[in-house]
């Protein structure tokens, strides 16, 4: 069998239909997919169980709620493809999306990873792309990490078409307590394991952008600071012996870019500016001293308004910049999906 399509579901009755419904109307037909319900209280249980009983290529398996981490390793367990593609339940693939990734194989001859085009869509609509411009093979490991360390929107590993075999080798107790940043730690043992990754412009997935996503459940309680993955990703490199001014640069890049969505989140609690102030406190306590080292400034946007303000530990303006970011990117949202 060429493909597992693994799909973890937690509470995405809602959802959770498109999503089986787009891999089913795949036009390559040599696939399996995989749900791991982790202990949904709502009717996913139920709609994904309706699939099994009609679709012989559908399997179902329940277990209570362990987390996105486990729940990916539960589903990589159970796969019998040659490469598992990951989709969210509340996300969906395009059509053709297997099909072209089957192409890609057998013209590439059997790469470790394909990473492809991914789009965000809100009620339908376009609202961002992230994809390549061009087509690419990197085989060299010092290449492929500066590559991938470059920007943020490369590690999803929704975005990645992966041989099953690899991802059997990530060792999931290293970092069972992150869950900000997951796919990136997980891409990192991927790329360490992989011989030749090729990169596609094909815009293969839809990532749904809605109000009950992660980034709109996060609260003072479940909130996890950036400085954890970047601990860890730090550790991962010297372990495998990058000693990379370029890599360094990136990861303190992306780290920073992590402590401005950091107090984009704390502005949305809702709670008190002291409570808001205090887990800024904590954040900046545990930078490892980023804060005052060498990033690319460029890349931080108008946002650097923000960590110029966590620099200076003037908490109260990086809470009210914050507050305005936060109210610009819901209003450009809206227009965009307006527009297209």
């Amino acid at each position: 069998m060429r493909f597992s399509v693994c799909i973890p579901c937690y509470n995405a009755q809602r959802y959770i239909s498109v999503c089986i419904d787009s891999i089913l109307s795949q036009t390559h037909e040599d696939y399996e997919i995989i749900i791991v319900d982790d202990g949904s209280t709502d009717n996913s249980r139920v709609i994904c169980e309706q699939y099994a009983l009609v679709n012989e290529n559908v399997r179902v398996f329940h277990q209570s709620n362990q987390g996105l981490v486990t729940t990916r390793s539960v589903l990589i367990s159970y796969a019998n493809g040659e490469y598992c593609v990951f989709v969210d339940a509340d996300d969906y693939l395009s059509k053709d999306a297997l099909e072209i990734l089957n192409q890609t194989i057998n013209k590439y001859d059997k790469p470790d990873c394909i990473m492809f085009g991914l789009e965000r869509v809100r009620d339908g609509k376009r609202i961002e792309v992230s994809t390549e411009t061009k087509t690419q093979v990197i085989s060299d490991r010092l290449k492929l990490y500066r590559k991938v360390l470059s920007s943020d929107s490369n590690n999803s590993i929704c975005r990645k078409c992966l041989k099953t075999e690899i991802l059997s080798k990530y060792d999931e107790s290293l970092h069972i307590d992150i869950h900000i940043g997951e796919d990136l730690l997980r891409s990192l043992s991927v790329y360490k394991y992989s011989d030749r990754v090729v990169f596609i412009g094909d815009v293969l997935y839809s990532y749904v952008m809605n109000e009950e996503s992660m980034v709109h459940s996060v609260t003072p309680k479940n909130f996890q600071p950036s400085y954890l993955l970047y601990m860890n990703v730090s550790e991962f490199l010297t372990s495998e012996g990058v000693d990379d001014y370029r890599c360094t640069l990136a990861i303190r890049t992306l780290y920073a870019q992590k402590l401005v969505r950091d107090v984009l989140q704390i502005a949305r609690f809702q709670c008190t500016h002291q409570e808001q102030i205090r887990s800024l406190e904590t954040v900046v306590a545990n930078s490892n001293g980023i804060l005052s080292q060498p990033i690319m400034e460029e890349a931080l946007g108008r946002r650097k308004t923000i960590y110029m303000a966590l620099q200076k530990k003037n908490y109260l303006s990086a809470l009210r910049k914050a507050q305005i970011e936060n109210r610009i990117t819901e209003i450009s949202t809206k227009i965009r999906g307006l527009i297209k």
